[in-house]
């Protein structure tokens, strides 16, 4: 539920503050698998005892840094748990 919350608040945030987001889908896309193949990983190290530390945890919002801008990767590092 708090993921679902999280991800709602982030989209009304590019909705509001970046439009220019909204309306390119590729951007959007990229976006979007840049977030399911790091909670993708997350949840495939969730159980073990030291594989997660090796998990680049900021690894997504820097990536969205560089490709997006500043904005879009300070909100989704302020997000994320």
């Amino acid at each position: 539920m708090l993921a679902i919350t999280l991800v709602t608040l982030f989209l009304a945030w590019i909705l509001r503050y970046r439009p220019e987001l909204w309306y390119r889908k590729r951007k959007l896309v990229l976006l979007s698998l840049i977030l399911l193949v790091t909670a993708l990983v997350y949840k495939l190290t969730g159980g073990r005892l030291t594989l997660p530390y090796f998990v680049p945890g900021m690894g997504a919002s820097v990536l969205i840094a560089v490709l997006l801008g500043s904005g879009p990767a300070t909100i989704l590092t302020s997000s994320s748990p």
